[in-house]
């Protein structure tokens, strides 16, 4: 753990590092932000809630190894059914690499739902609604460059977006050298190709209360090397924001060896207009998006695999 309250100009102070026992792969970590001094790890076959006053996980809860391996935590609030409103229970969402979505009520804790996507591809990023008092909604976005509402009470899918072939990626060919027949014949010929993962899913800060979803769209990235505006308005899937030809990229960080340097790129004052055409934002695969600033100002990050770090506006 870091101190970020009191680190240096370039660099931070270590405060406290776990080790445990157990000796485990961590998938996942996750820290609500309504209990203080607690944070979410999960690793193969469990989820553990660690608090980090006695050094130690104070919940740990076991998770079926058929469901697949533990991809993404989310933590909120939520109420069950016709419940007062005083009696909303925190609750942890767990997806997995096999499709599969946990809702866990952390009162006791429970698991109260469970349900899985149907293509069964690897969920790799998850978002919980902004107004779960009034909408329970959860935002999936999957290994196959898809994009998923759910209901978080009925596990039922309220809309599924997708890439369209139009503004798709191709896939880079991989050829198979030096496998025998017999290897061969343990690939089923009817297994699906999952497109481009998606590394990185963004809300906006600022929402639309006209919207019946809450926001009413969604930024991604990764494989495929672009940022996509997903509406769930509209019936167009998806569309790239983002170009080093059209919008404006203010400056980008590359690692030097161990130095990290700030490089200045030519920036176009003309907004980027909405267009058909597939635009790669990063030469490798996005790792991750984060957006910063405020509502005057915002600011989209986005990190590539090369060491490219590179600021939007």
């Amino acid at each position: 753990m870091l101190n970020i309250e009191t680190h240096a100009d370039d660099s931070f102070s270590q405060e406290q590092e776990f080790s445990f026992t157990e000796s485990s792969l961590i998938t996942s970590v996750s820290a609500p932000s309504s209990r203080q001094n607690c944070f979410f790890y999960a690793s193969m076959n469990s989820i553990s809630l660690v608090d980090s006053r006695v050094y130690k996980p104070v919940t740990r809860i076991p998770v079926n190894s058929s469901l697949g391996v533990i991809t993404s935590l989310a933590y909120g609030s939520l109420l069950f059914g016709s419940s007062p409103p005083d009696s909303a229970s925190e609750i942890l969402v767990a997806s997995t690499s096999r499709g599969s979505i946990q809702v866990y009520n952390m009162r006791y804790p429970l698991l109260v739902n469970l349900w899985q996507q149907s293509d069964q591809a690897s969920i790799t990023r998850t978002r919980l609604g902004q107004r779960l008092e009034s909408i329970p909604t959860l935002w999936t976005a999957s290994g196959n460059n898809r994009v998923y509402l759910w209901n978080l009470e009925s596990g039922e899918c309220c809309r599924s977006l997708q890439v369209g072939e139009q503004s798709a990626v191709e896939l880079n060919h991989v050829s198979l050298k030096n496998l025998n027949e017999s290897t061969f014949g343990l690939v089923d010929s009817h297994m699906p190709v999952y497109q481009h993962s998606i590394n990185a899913m963004v809300m906006p800060p600022y929402l639309n209360s006209y919207s019946p979803y809450d926001p009413s769209y969604v930024l991604t990235a990764g494989g495929d090397r672009c940022v996509r505006f997903w509406s769930f308005e509209e019936s167009e899937p998806s569309y790239t924001v983002c170009s080093v030809e059209k919008s404006g990229v203010e400056d980008y960080y590359k690692m030097e060896g161990t130095v990290c340097k700030c490089v200045e790129a030519k920036r176009d004052i003309a907004t980027s207009s909405r267009s058909s055409e597939v635009h790669p934002v990063h030469p490798k695969a996005i790792t991750d998006m984060v957006v910063t600033g405020n509502e005057k100002e915002e600011l989209l990050l986005t990190s590539c695999m090369d060491g490219v770090i590179r600021i939007w506006k």
